[in-house]
């Protein structure tokens, strides 16, 4: 890994402002600019072409400003402390919106940083301008930088990456993948359709793993897929940067909900762009969803995969046998999760229950048409809630607690039979004790 070179800075001032910089490795004295000054960093600008500027090096701020000046954005890789205890311009710069800082003393770790930045700003190519001094100071660091962003600029990236789509007999399937019931039922499903595809790990939380961008670019060369398939729109993030890369690369995709679209729509921006096509379960959405602006917008229900679901699949636990069985989530910990989530607002869940049964039994699809219709002084409320969040809190709330009590209904009634339900541990106290049992899932 690099290491500091030590030195000494002067300041070189000509009618009471900063003019150049005087720098003492050792024995030596270089200069930042020498007699031409700020206006020889200017003149680097034009050098830098089209594309996200990356400066290796932050100099007397000149060009840093002007670069600021265009709207940003803007990167500035620059570690040198003592010229930076000089020029003060980490402290009147380092937190400008437009701006990012890097200092880490890993190259690698710096290359890594503007890569992910890279594709938050829509994936442009990078524009590198290194100070002199900077690379004399450090070649090692800012010279193994430049060299690698110059690469990276005449790799010509994009021109690799958007390759005519649905060119071959079979198309490519790229999977973004999460830990989830039906992802195994897919890839087996893609296998026995003998499709090439390949598996991308989205991580298992709300948040896109460490280093999925980077494999999505690398996917998108090397294995060249025709579209991107996901479920619940895995993969995609709320601010819509992930639907912006994808148009980018030109790389169409699938999205199928298996669960109420839009409850999770509702979290996300910009997702109806050109190539996007979303399949849901149940046909009632398909009429709100092309009001949603979504043009490819399809049909695709649940099935059963025969090849496990059938009387010769294997010899069967015993724990498993039972006339009649009933697989399924409580949904109790849906509801308790909303209910916690809008524990600051007792007044709007005061009546949850009731507003869940009615929705229930009504014909109404939508929360928010149903609450306008017959309870709108609650809709007024859940709509002045303070954000985003709540309000789809509340949503979610009545929702799940309609699922739940539709759910409960259904299974009391097979109790007479001493069904075998198997699920999580909400239906233990819901069904109480009787003659039925339970087996987790």
């Amino acid at each position: 890994m690099p290491k500091f070179l030590d030195y000494r800075v002067e300041s070189v001032l000509r009618d009471g402002r900063l003019a150049d910089l005087r720098v003492f490795p050792g024995d030596k004295s270089w200069t930042l600019w020498g007699r031409r000054g700020p206006q020889a960093e200017e003149a680097l600008l034009p050098l830098a072409g089209e594309g996200l500027p990356v400066l290796l090096g932050s100099g007397l701020g000149r060009a840093l400003e002007l670069l600021l000046e265009r709207g940003g954005p803007l990167a500035v890789v620059d570690r040198e402390t003592p010229i930076l205890a000089c020029t003060g311009l980490r402290e009147r710069f380092g937190a400008h919106p437009g701006l990012l800082w890097l200092d880490d003393p890993d190259p690698q770790a710096v290359l890594a940083a503007l890569s992910r930045w890279q594709l938050e700003q829509g994936g442009s190519p990078f524009a590198p301008l290194a100070l002199p001094l900077w690379l004399r100071l450090d070649p090692d660091y800012y010279g193994v930088l430049h060299t690698a962003l110059e690469a990276s600029r005449r790799a010509d990236f994009w021109s690799k990456a958007r390759q005519p789509r649905f060119a071959r007999t079979q198309p490519r399937v790229l999977l973004f993948q999460r830990p989830y019931f039906l992802m195994e039922e897919i890839t087996q499903a893609l296998t026995a359709l003998d499709l090439p595809w390949r598996g991308l790990d989205v991580g298992p939380g709300p948040e896109l793993r460490p280093g999925f961008l980077e494999d999505l670019l690398a996917a998108a060369v090397d294995f060249q897929p025709d579209f991107a398939l996901t479920v619940n729109h895995f993969g995609l993030d709320r601010e819509g940067r992930m639907s912006e890369l994808l148009e980018r690369l030109g790389l169409p995709l699938a999205s199928w909900f298996v669960d109420n679209p839009h409850l999770i729509l509702s979290r996300y921006q910009g997702l109806n762009r050109p190539g996007t096509a979303v399949f849901t379960w149940d046909r009632d959405n398909l009429e709100s969803l092309a009001a949603l602006g979504f043009g490819q917008a399809h049909y695709l229900p649940l099935a059963t995969d025969p090849r496990r679901f059938r009387p010769d699949a294997g010899e069967i636990p015993e724990a498993w046998r039972a006339d009649v069985s009933f697989v399924g989530n409580s949904m109790r910990r849906a509801v308790d999760a909303c209910r916690e989530s809008l524990a600051g607002h007792p007044e709007l869940v005061a009546d949850y229950e009731f507003l869940a049964s009615a929705f229930a039994a009504s014909s109404e699809t939508s929360v928010e048409r149903f609450l306008r219709a017959r309870a709108p002084e609650t809709w007024a409320r859940s709509a002045a809630l303070p954000d985003l969040e709540s309000r789809l809190a509340f949503e979610s709330l009545l929702t799940w607690e309609a699922t739940r009590q539709y759910r409960l209904d259904c299974v009391r009634r097979l109790l007479p039979l001493r069904p075998l339900v198997a699920g999580d541990e909400g239906w233990r106290p819901a069904l109480g004790a009787g003659d039925w049992r339970w087996h987790p899932p």
